[in-house]
């Protein structure tokens, strides 16, 4: 499994309309600094565009995500001295997607919800950073149609979704997996 996350620091356009360009550009190539000497080995940082980064981090357990990024956030808050914050959106590799598109889709869904309550809350101290959090849905029914139809249903909300067409698969992924709503 990979999860991709997709970063930006936000208010960046503040920093270079007040700073100018020349202390963003200082902030860009700290925080890519930062990025690459926090992940870890066998995971993949690349800046895509402006103050936007991808992040894809391998074979990450689940509940993790938070703890990777926060630890970029982390040492952001600690080298710099500034209350710049990072916005964050990941998305999971087979559990919310399982192509480029749909991972893309959440990935983009979900940072703008982070950048949103990142500005909404003023979030600047390590106890208010917030991620979308993963929620685990299992949904149980005999019948593969009703199954679809759920999901189809829920998956807007960008749930991980999980299904099982007997009580005995169900049973099976309870004692693999975590899960926030069983219907």
């Amino acid at each position: 499994s990979s999860d991709v996350c997709s970063s930006d620091l936000d208010s960046f356009d503040l920093i270079n309309k007040n700073e100018g360009y020349l202390v963003g550009d200082q902030i860009l190539k700290a925080v890519s600094e930062i990025i690459k000497e926090t992940i870890r080995e066998k995971d993949l940082a690349t800046r895509i565009s402006g103050n936007t980064f991808l992040i894809f981090f391998f074979n990450l357990h689940q509940g993790e995500e938070d703890t990777a990024i926060n630890r970029i956030r982390l040492r952001i808050a600690e080298e710099l001295k500034s209350n710049i914050t990072l916005g964050t959106g990941f998305a999971s590799f087979p559990h919310n997607g399982t192509n480029i598109d749909e991972l893309k889709q959440l990935v983009i869904s979900n940072l703008d919800y982070s950048k949103f309550s990142n500005y909404q809350n003023n979030n600047t101290e390590p106890g208010s950073w917030i991620s979308v959090e993963n929620i685990n849905v299992l949904i149980v029914d005999d019948d593969e149609k009703n199954c679809k139809l759920l999901k189809a249903m829920i998956s807007p909300l960008k749930y991980n979704i999980y299904m099982a067409y007997s009580g005995e698969a169900a049973l099976l992924l309870v004692k693999k997996h975590d899960f926030d709503i069983i219907i």
